[in-house]
């Protein structure tokens, strides 16, 4: 009983590991964004963190996230992996 228990609970502890956040995580802010919080998304080197933050101080705040699609070096994929974490604004306003 006991370790069925414990392994209940390790499967518990493993299964909140995972890098894309709860349902009920806030999201930040990418025109907020710091260097390191960028590059601990996957896919998000120094280079590319980089370019982010340049393309917001050369175009002002991002209002729609799809506007990174227009940083060199970021994808579909890599747009994805920025909204698990990032929205534009900090108030929902990436649109629907």
């Amino acid at each position: 009983m006991r370790k069925a228990v414990a392994a209940v609970v390790l499967c518990i502890l493993l299964a909140g590991t995972g890098t894309a956040p709860r349902a009920d995580a806030q999201k930040l802010d990418i025109n907020k964004a710091t260097h390191e919080e960028l590059t601990r998304v996957k896919g998000i080197g120094d280079k590319k963190a980089a370019a982010i933050l340049q393309f917001i101080r050369d175009h002002g705040p991002v209002r729609k996230m799809d506007e990174l699609l227009e940083v060199r070096g970021v994808g579909e994929k890599t747009l994805d992996r920025l909204k698990e974490v990032f929205e534009a604004g900090g108030g929902g306003s990436d649109g629907p």
